[in-house]
């Protein structure tokens, strides 16, 4: 499955909260920037990793599958779903978690790639409070230990971010 994702919306985590929460007086700016791209990396790994969106985002998959789970979820609305690359409409059902395509089987040429384009929008508008927990962990670690990351241990052994985790295979 090949993902490409637009993000429209707006970080809940700004430079404030996260100076707060890394106890740095709001008065010294000079991380200002590292800080506002590290929350950035900790939002992107956190997403990849959770397979959730933290943020409002447009998606678009190609995919081979007929029946899937959408990743980065919560799906908000499922835009449009299409043959690729010919663009014609295909019919699906969707179940809020699981999207199903119908009649696959038809033997015209629009449907004999056996790819499918979906286009939809996910994340939250409103981030539940455990993600925003785990993303200020993650910001805290990036930042404690900049030049000296592996994060894959870290997310591998933090029983609270991988109790969060929805395995989807993408």
């Amino acid at each position: 499955m090949r993902i490409n994702k637009t993000r429209y919306g707006q970080d809940q985590l700004t430079v404030t909260i996260a100076k707060k929460w890394l106890k740095i007086e709001e008065t010294q700016v000079e991380d200002d920037d590292l800080i506002r791209s590290l929350i950035t990396e900790a939002r992107e790994i956190l997403e990849n990793y959770l397979n959730v969106s933290f943020v409002q985002t447009s998606i678009s998959a190609i995919t081979s599958e007929t029946y899937l789970e959408l990743p980065y979820s919560p799906i908000n609305q499922i835009d449009n779903v299409q043959a690729y690359p010919s663009g014609t409409s295909m019919e699906y059902t969707w179940d809020g978690e699981y999207i199903n395509f119908i009649n696959t089987n038809i033997g015209t040429s629009v449907y004999s790639t056996g790819t499918y384009l979906i286009n939809y929008d996910a994340g939250f508008s409103s981030l539940p409070i455990v993600f925003e927990l785990a993303w200020k962990q993650t910001l805290s670690f990036l930042y404690e230990n900049r030049g000296d990351i592996k994060i894959g241990d870290y997310l591998k052994f933090n029983i609270g971010i991988n109790n969060l985790r929805k395995k989807v295979w993408i």
